[in-house]
């Protein structure tokens, strides 16, 4: 009986889809802008089935037109790994919205800024929102480059 009871309530549970996002749910977006093909990658930690917080954030493919120099296409590494402090997570607000920016090592030396803003649904199912990768890419010389804001879904 212990055996037939663990099963029924197994297969309800794996029958009713999960309307929120679960704790430390990946969520990864591939997104089409005006400059091309972009994407963005992070994770969304929730506390008692509310978002409170965004981190390791990552993109990958991004246009950028400079001033000199360029266009390149860029990717950076991991933001939002820290606990706290310039490299730590985006807090989510009462509105399950965040943003933050983030100082970045450019590729081959020079300095830029990684800008993400988001918004969770109110289901917990999805995160709208936007990027901008500034910088000064030293290698390439290209200096004074800049994305414009560019904008993506996460599923």
């Amino acid at each position: 009986m212990k055996r037939v009871l663990f099963v029924s309530i197994l297969a309800a549970a794996l029958a009713v889809p999960s309307a929120a996002i679960s704790s430390g749910q990946d969520l990864d977006a591939t997104a089409v802008a005006k400059r091309g093909d972009f994407g963005i990658f992070f994770t969304i930690i929730s506390k008692n089935g509310k978002p409170i917080k965004a981190k390791r954030f990552k993109y990958e493919q991004v246009d950028v037109t400079c001033a000199v120099g360029g266009p390149l296409v860029v990717s950076g590494r991991r933001f939002g790994i820290a606990k706290s402090g310039s490299n730590g997570p985006a807090l989510i607000n009462k509105k399950r919205r965040f943003k933050k920016t983030y100082p970045s090592e450019a590729e081959g030396g020079g300095m830029g800024t990684f800008r993400v803003t988001g918004q969770v649904n109110k289901a917990g199912t999805k995160v709208k929102g936007t990027i901008r990768v500034k910088g000064d890419y030293n290698a390439a010389g290209a200096s004074d480059c800049d994305s414009g804001r560019l904008t993506y879904v996460a599923q």
